[in-house]
Formats: structure tokens, sequence, C-alpha cells
């Protein structure tokens, strides 16, 4: 009789299959799932290599498919300022000053997570804001939707955002309505001219990144991703990934 290589037991395992939704027991031979069911049935299938593993009544879940994820952004993200937790454009300046201390002048500064009904300011961040925080260093943060973002005036330029500059369709560049002057703050369609004005990453450098996501995922439980694909580089990444 086929041996397994594990052996889960005395486990709460929801399989998702309305005509038997839930077992105790599961047995993989060679990372493939060949028994889900008893307790009874799954021992007989433990030999003298096979892992055993007692759950206790934990739960087991199939694997996740995220069924929307940028993979490469996330990946990115690991390495900017996680802005989730800020609950005030003084807070959120304070930790684009820290940062800005610890890179070189004109180095880019990404943040992400902010949301403006947490602030004590109840508004959004603006250029001046983040002007303040880092002078020297051209900025971008991200609303926590990811469908907002706010530039410093360093990066408003490296964009050549300005007075005249025409929103693409489905975008918006906020205004100071007094002097017509960008505020920063760029909605929807108008991100890509940001985007646009970042510095280019290598092959390699995006490997990197996705290869960072996909462990991430991984630790998370997910076994499948719809991988939504920014650029024809990344295309070529996710073939070298696969080879």
């Amino acid at each position: 009789m086929l041996s397994a290589t594990l052996v889960l037991l005395n486990g709460k395992v929801y399989t998702l299959n309305r005509e038997k939704p839930k077992a105790q027991a599961v047995a993989i031979f060679d990372k493939k799932i060949v028994y889900v069911g008893e307790n009874s049935e799954a021992s007989k299938l433990v030999g003298p290599q096979t892992k055993v593993i007692d759950l206790d009544r934990k739960t087991v879940l199939p694997g996740f498919t995220d069924c929307h994820v940028h993979m490469a952004g996330f990946g990115r993200s690991f390495s900017a300022l996680n802005l989730r937790n800020v609950t005030s454009i003084a807070q959120l300046k304070e930790l684009i000053t820290e940062k800005s201390q610890q890179l070189p002048p004109g180095t880019w500064i990404l943040g992400s997570g902010w949301d403006q009904e947490k602030f004590d300011e109840k508004r959004l961040p603006t250029r001046w804001d983040l002007d303040i925080a880092a002078p020297n260093n051209p900025v971008v943060v991200f609303r926590v939707c990811t469908h907002i973002c706010v530039a410093s005036t360093k990066a408003l330029e490296k964009a050549e955002i300005g007075r005249d500059t025409v929103a693409p369709p489905g975008g918006e560049i906020d205004r100071d309505p007094s002097t017509g002057e960008p505020t920063g703050i760029l909605r929807e369609n108008a991100l890509e001219l940001i985007f646009d004005a970042f510095p280019k990453a290598s092959v390699e450098e995006i490997f990197q990144v996705c290869l960072a996501a996909c462990r991430k995922a991984v630790e998370a439980g997910l076994t499948g991703v719809h991988w939504i694909v920014e650029s024809p580089v990344e295309m070529r990444v996710i073939q070298k990934m696969h080879r």
C-alpha cells in the first residue's frame, strides 16, 4: 500500500465540497493530496517515513486565490513607508522627515496606507505638507484606496505637472482655488503622470520585488493569484520566475 509523505490527523478540515464539507484528516503524497476524510482511513497510509501531525482540532482550509493583486506593486510596498496607523498629518510629516534623514537628497520617498478620515485635521495632506517634511526629496504617498496620492513639489516637477497640465481622461489634478496651482493631490488616472516619472527599475529589481511578493503571498496561505501586470517588462519577469 502507498505510504503518504505527510498525514494530518484530528483536524477540523473544511473542504468546500458540498457533498462532504468537513473531514478529520488529510493525507499527502509527493506534494499532492491523496486522501481527505476520517482519521482511521488516513492512518492506514502512515508508513515508516511518513510525517504525522496531530492538529489537535486546529482548522485546515484549502489554499486561497487572490482574484486581483498587483504583485510588483505589492512587492515594492515592503520598502515603502507604512502609513496605515497614522492619525494626523503632523505624524505623517514626522515619519517622512525621519525617512528623508536616512536617504541621500534626491532619492524618492514612497509611502502608502494613509486615510484622512483617521487624521485629527480631517483633510487630505498637500504638496506643501510634504515639502516641509522632506524638502530635498521627491515624495509620493498613496491613500489606502490607492486611487489617490499626494506628491511633493519635487515629485510634481519630476513628473512635469504644473498649472497648465491637463489630467488624462478619468483622472483629476486638484488645484488651489485662488492660484490654480496643483495641490499635489492626484486622483484616479492622474496617478499615471507620477508613475511615469518614477525611476525605471531594472529587470533584476522587478524580479526581486515580485519574488518577495510571492513569498509573502505563500506565507499568507495563497496558492494562486490573478496577477495584474503593469508592464511588458513584468511579463518577462514572470516568464523568468516560471523558468
